[in-house]
């Protein structure tokens, strides 16, 4: 497996306040743009480790969505609340900065599994695996 990395970009700076311009609340994303793409959003990892949060970590490679591209690595780390509710996810694979977008839309709306579940995504597509997260 080859990872190059190639630049940091910072999608949000940090905290932001509820503006309804930006619709982002108290969540920020940062991504990494490379081969694979690195993205995450809302708590981090560690933290919810150190803290009591469920953090389920997923290798996703032998997914259809990821496999059928022949992708070489595919991995995503989600950090649920005590309601089984996304509050942070990290994401490794071609899509994720794709997937970064429904996890931040998903911890905006406050979305728990069965809110995600009733979502129809075209398959197979990143949107379509959001209910396997949980």
């Amino acid at each position: 497996m080859c990872i190059v990395i190639f630049f940091f970009f910072q999608a949000e700076d940090g905290i932001r306040d509820r503006s309804p311009s930006r619709g982002l609340g108290d969540v920020y994303k940062r991504q990494v743009y490379g081969t694979p793409k690195l993205a995450a959003v809302g708590v981090p990892t560690q933290y919810a480790e150190e803290n009591g949060y469920s953090v389920r970590d997923i290798d996703m490679t032998n997914w259809f969505t990821y496999y059928r591209t022949g992708e070489p690595a595919a991995r995503a780390k989600v950090v649920l609340d005590a309601d089984k509710k996304l509050v942070g996810a990290t994401v490794l694979s071609a899509h994720a900065d794709e997937l970064i977008n429904y996890f931040t839309e998903a911890i905006n709306n406050k979305d728990g599994y069965q809110a995600i579940r009733d979502r129809l995504y075209a398959y197979p597509t990143p949107a379509s695996d959001l209910e396997y997260f949980f």
